[in-house]
């Protein structure tokens, strides 16, 4: 258990670190593990959880939109996830 969890820990931080490093305009959470890997995320529920910008760098000059979606592979989340990207578009937190 401690060695999963300090491998799922190093995990996140290399995620992370990809997202800084590529610098995507968005990045769509899919379930809740994946938005968990964000601290500000961990604990809650799929449901709770904000559309947020995301700094990339120190500086807080460039950022990333959080997408945070019901995972698509459940037949019965495909509307719940198309409902949330739209939701994301309409209120400014999907760039294309």
């Amino acid at each position: 258990q401690e060695g999963y969890k300090r491998c799922q820990k190093k995990m996140n931080e290399v995620l992370i670190s990809l997202i800084k490093f590529m610098k995507p305009k968005n990045v769509l959470l899919s379930g809740k593990d994946a938005a968990h890997i964000f601290p500000f995320y961990k604990d809650k529920k799929l449901g709770d959880m904000d559309y947020q910008k995301y700094h990339l760098d120190d500086e807080g000059n460039e950022t990333t939109n959080l997408i945070p979606l019901h995972h698509f592979s459940w037949t019965t989340h495909y509307k719940r996830a198309a409902d949330g990207i739209k939701e994301a578009i309409r209120n400014g937190y999907c760039n294309y």
